[in-house]
């Protein structure tokens, strides 16, 4: 077993191992249920990777020839180590390995962005070492090429930074806040090591930290993985991937040689992440969707698959309850982070659609703004009976401003200034009471699992809580999926999955006065008024006002039920009451009389009644509106 030499303080890569094993590319790649995050996301056909490593043999049959649209997958490449290897090529077989693991087009041993194009950026040198200039120059590089995502599967040595501020870290936090682009880390072999933590820039607020997974069947923490907490509190890693008996592309592929072998470490874990993201983007541009990297952080990490840690289910690193409320002070795992990644879920949940605040379907995500004390609800549904799993997340980022040092060029001499992180809190409430919430004063991400829910309505809220960042308008994105909750339908007030006269009555009574729920808001105006009735009557049931039994004619059926109760204080739709106003009279049989037969719209009568104003026919799909969904195509 060989394993990267250390030969200064600087940015090395993590371990690798080498040696004969059984498993394969393709049965990590199933592990992860790549194939269907292939057959639902597409394999990043129009996407950029910017491989940012050792370099990386470009000829291998894998990463060679050009994409489906015709364009060759090298996009471009440099050599920015320190060395006299004077080549973009690999030194060593690990950029080669990480670069195939993500962008191999080979049948079987395929990566998840097989279409995608790359830059090759070499920052480390035959030693598999590099230092913050080399990486920082080579993120420059890729990004000027067109890097729409980078892989950086390398770390500062066991024990360095890892509270966020080197250089590096900064440097990289801002490639994902300031230029969107997000950033796939490593989390580090460190695990056998005194201090365990992820080091730069696997330490980083925006960055995405990935640890290992090891086993037949990838169901196992990876031993050596590096794990946190960090030293500032927060947690990492992210999320984790496989990361043991990888079979990747060889550099030593020509002639007799294999081109595949297997390799160990975190540095072939974070290419599985890339790969996906790669493939998500690739979707999300063709369907007009965000791709900005808190959207894509979130939907990851809300979707990762629950693992054991030994035999000990999947826990936050740190947790109390009081008050029965269930409150997360450090949200993620601090073995696993959210958990491993999985390509069906991330599939199901990006796709599900982005969505405005209000009434959500159980499956999600929003990008949306926070000042200070803002808040933000999702309606998620309710659960008829005890059973479901609730998983919600928010991801946000530290803001980190480039500024030159003088010389006019962008080099790795540039400042990066970070700003104070935002202080946002996640909270699931049951029928109005707080239930859980995931606080922590540190991390950029919140994330809850609750398991088991009780019967009742869900709502995900989302505050920004005042702390030294006082910025304007900060930036939140926030994912969820509910299994076992059934979604509010439009008119079902009182959720009993029929939309009838109760509801109607239930609007009529609420109507002229603030909204006891966003779902009752039908026209999403704010306001609860003739118009949310009109939407009732004539979009959701489908009649108009005088239609007593709702069979969608007016006739003498509802002149009969009219008849019956005149003059008496009854406050029921189903009674004659079609004014609202808690008794049958002269206004009801105006409206009635003007649609007898089923009339031409809404009463016209000129008694003294709530009139609603006629809608017009786009107001069927203007119901819709409080989301902004966007399904697969």
């Amino acid at each position: 077993m060989r394993t990267a030499c250390v030969t200064m303080a600087a940015i090395v890569s993590p371990v690798v191992f080498w040696g004969s094993h059984a498993a394969a590319l393709d049965v990590s790649q199933a592990r992860i249920d790549a194939d269907d995050a292939i057959a639902g996301f597409g394999n990043a056909t129009g996407v950029i990777v910017g491989v940012i490593d050792n370099g990386v043999d470009v000829n291998h049959p894998a990463l060679a020839g050009n994409d489906s649209q015709g364009q060759p997958r090298l996009v471009a490449q440099a050599d920015f180590a320190t060395d006299n290897w004077n080549s973009t090529d690999d030194s060593t077989g690990h950029g080669t390995g990480v670069a195939g693991i993500a962008l191999s087009a080979d049948a079987t041993h395929f990566g998840t962005a097989s279409d995608a194009r790359y830059v090759n950026a070499r920052v480390s040198d035959t030693f598999l070492t590099s230092t913050t200039t080399t990486v920082i120059n080579g993120l420059d590089f890729a990004h000027a090429n067109g890097a729409q995502i980078f892989n950086l599967s390398l770390n500062e040595p066991a024990g360095g930074s890892d509270d966020g501020t080197s250089l590096l870290s900064r440097a990289a936090d801002h490639y994902v806040a300031a230029q969107n682009t997000p950033v796939v880390v490593s989390a580090g072999n460190f695990g056998a090591n005194p201090d365990t933590a992820p080091t730069s820039p696997g330490d980083g607020y925006n960055v995405i930290t990935v640890g290992g997974t090891a086993g037949p069947t990838y169901d196992l923490f990876y031993g050596f993985s590096a794990r946190g907490p960090l030293s500032d509190g927060r947690s990492k890693p992210d999320v984790v991937a496989p990361a043991a008996n990888i079979t990747a592309p060889s550099r030593l592929w020509e002639g007799p040689n294999a081109d595949f072998f297997d390799q160990d470490g975190t540095s072939f874990a974070a290419p599985h992440v890339t790969g996906l993201l790669a493939a998500q983007i690739g979707y999300g541009q063709q369907q007009g969707l965000s791709t900005d990297p808190a959207v894509l952080k979130a939907t990851l990490i809300n979707s990762a698959e629950k693992i054991n840690i030994g035999s000990v289910p999947w826990f936050p690193n740190a947790e109390f309850t009081g008050l029965g409320v269930k409150s997360v002070v450090q949200p993620l795992n601090r073995f696993v982070g959210a958990g491993q990644v999985n390509g069906a879920n991330l599939v199901d949940q990006y796709a599900a659609g982005e969505f405005d605040p209000g009434v959500v379907d159980p499956t999600g995500w929003d990008l949306n703004a926070l000042d200070v004390g803002g808040t933000l609800e999702y309606e998620l549904g309710h659960a008829a009976a005890p059973g479901g799993t609730l998983t919600a997340t928010l991801a946000f980022e530290r803001s980190v401003e480039r500024i030159d040092d003088g010389d006019g060029q962008l080099d790795a001499d540039d400042l990066f200034a970070a700003s104070a992180l935002a202080n946002f809190n996640l909270q699931i409430l049951r029928d109005d009471t707080l239930i859980a919430e995931s606080v922590s004063a540190n991390d950029s991400v919140e994330h809850l699992y609750l398991t088991d829910l009780d019967a009742g309505r869900y709502t995900l809220r989302v505050t920004r809580v005042s702390n030294n960042n006082n910025t304007p308008g900060e930036s939140v994105a926030v994912a969820w999926n509910a299994l076992g909750l059934t979604p509010f339908a439009l008119g079902d007030l009182d959720l009993d999955g029929n939309v009838d006269v109760t509801d109607l009555d239930l609007l009529f009574a609420a109507s002229g006065g603030p909204a006891p729920e966003s779902w009752f808001d039908l026209t999403d105006d704010d306001t609860l008024d003739t118009a949310d009735l009109d939407a009732m009557v004539t979009s959701i049931l489908a009649t108009d006002y005088g239609d007593a039994t709702l069979n969608g004619v007016i006739d003498t059926g509802d002149l009969a039920v009219l008849a019956s109760n005149f003059g008496q204080p009854v406050g029921s739709w189903a009674q004659g009451d079609f004014t609202g106003d808690g008794l049958v009279s002269t206004g009801d049989l105006a409206i009635l009389a003007s649609n007898f037969g089923f009339g031409a719209g809404p009463a016209t009568a000129s008694v003294a009644v709530p009139e609603p104003a006629t809608l017009s026919v786009a107001l069927s799909t203007a119901l819709l509106a409080t989301r902004r969904r966007h399904g697969m195509g």
